[in-house]
């Protein structure tokens, strides 16, 4: 069965702006497990100070989309940017 993407829902909106650094971004990321696809094109960018809540179903790609921004697994295609010092 194919989940839709996680959603990230941006909890303060005035951080969004040109000013703000980008701490994380990930951009047209793609992941399968087992040729089931678990996120498909996910775009999506993190800035300082900015809050954020992750929700979505079970089995949707939260955790999985968390583990690429931290590193700890990596896309099948697609962009992860950081900056240097980051901490996820």
């Amino acid at each position: 069965m194919k989940y839709s993407a996680a959603l990230i829902t941006i909890l303060n909106a005035s951080y969004w702006s040109d000013m703000a650094e980008c701490i994380i971004s990930l951009k047209n990321v793609t992941i399968a497990f087992g040729g089931e696809s678990i996120l498909e094109n996910a775009t999506v960018s993190v800035l300082s100070g900015m809050r954020a809540a992750l929700t979505g179903r079970n089995g949707c790609g939260k955790s999985t989309l968390l583990k690429i921004m931290a590193g700890m697994i990596h896309p099948d295609s697609g962009l992860v940017t950081r900056a240097q010092k980051s901490k996820v």
